[in-house]
C-alpha cells in the first residue's frame, strides 16, 4: 500500500518525509545513527529544514515558507545527501522541538519498565496511546525505520540497544537539575530506553494506534486532493507519493 505524502500542515511533516526517504535507501546503510556523518552536507539539510524554517513562531505566526520546502524534499533533492547526513537531520530536528510525549507520560513509562511479559507490553502500549495523535503517528513512523534498521542489523549494524539509545532521550525527557537529581534521571532513562527496545520489537502491537492513525491520514489525503489550511505549518499537498518499505509489523 503507498503511503500518501506528508501534508505541510502536519506539524511533523519534515521528519516524517525524511523518515520516507530513510525507509527505502537506508536499509543497507552501515552505521546509521551512530557514525559521524559529513558535517557540511548536515549542516546545510538541516538550514534548509529546520524548525526555524517550517513550524510556526511562539506568537503563532505560520512559517510562510514551510509548504515550498516540504514539496522540495523529493527522492531527487535528497539523493544529494548521504543516508548518514539524513539520519542526522531528522535526529536533530527531533532533539530542537518539543518532545512528543509529557513529563507524566515519561514517568509512566519509567513504571512499565518495573512489570514484565505481557503486562510490560500493555502498559508500555497505554502510555503511546496517551500521547495525542500526531505524536502517535510520529512514533509509529519511527518505530517502523527502526525496525527495518533492526532487520538488516547484520549490514546496518544498528542493534535495539544503539536505536534505543538515539530515540529514546528524544522521546522522553527526563528533568533534572541537581547532580543527584541528575544521576537518577541518567539510571531512569536506562530503563526508558529498555521499554524502547520493547517498542521497536514489539512494535506490531504498542504502535498498532499510531499505525492506524497513519493509515486513516493516508486514505484521506487520497479521498480528499483540495488545498488544506495551514494549522501548524502552512497549507498545501505536496511531495511525491513514497512507497512504505514492506515489513512483518507494519504494512502500509
Amino acid at each position: 500500500m503507498r503511503k500518501a505524502p506528508p501534508q505541510a500542515c502536519d506539524r511533523y511533516a519534515i521528519p516524517e518525509r525524511l523518515i520516507d526517504y530513510l525507509l527505502t535507501h537506508s536499509n543497507t546503510c552501515e552505521g546509521i545513527f551512530h557514525t559521524p556523518a559529513y558535517k557540511p552536507q548536515v549542516d546545510t539539510l538541516y538550514a534548509f529544514v529546520s524548525p526555524d524554517q517550517t513550524l510556526p513562531a511562539p506568537n503563532g505566526t505560520p512559517a510562510p515558507h514551510a509548504a515550498g520546502i516540504l514539496a522540495q524534499l523529493t527522492d531527487v533533492y535528497l539523493d544529494n545527501y548521504t543516508p548518514l547526513a539524513i539520519a542526522e537531520v531528522l535526529k536533530r530536528w527531533l532533539q530542537k522541538v518539543d518532545a512528543p510525549f509529557r513529563d507524566n507520560e515519561a514517568q509512566q513509562m519509567l513504571a512499565a519498565t518495573n512489570v514484565s511479559g505481557e503486562q510490560r507490553t500493555q502498559a508500555i502500549k497505554a502510555v503511546l496511546d496517551s500521547a495525542d495523535p500526531e505524536a502517535q503517528a510520529l512514533v509509529a513512523h519511527v518505530m517502523h525505520l527502526c525496525h527495518v534498521l533492526w532487520a538488516a542489523e547484520a549490514k546496518t549494524q544498528a542493534n535495539k540497544n544503539k536505536l534505543a539509545y538515539v530515540f529514546g532521550p528524544i522521546f522522553f525527557r527526563l528533568n533534572a537539575t541537581s547532580p543527584a537529581e541528575l544521576m537518577q534521571a541518567a539510571l531512569n532513562m536506562k530503563k526508558i530506553n529498555s521499554a524502547v527496545e520493547d517498542m521497536i520489537a514489539s512494535a506490531a502491537v504498542v504502535c498498532a494506534n499510531g499505525r492506524r492513525i497513519l493509515e486513516s491520514r493516508s486514505s484521506n489525503s487520497r479521498r480528499d486532493s483540495a488545498p488544506v489550511m495551514m494549522s501548524v505549518k502552512a497549507g498545501g499537498q505536496a511531495g511525491p507519493n513514497i512507497a512504505m518499505k514492506a515489513n512483518p509489523f507494519f504494512k502500509m
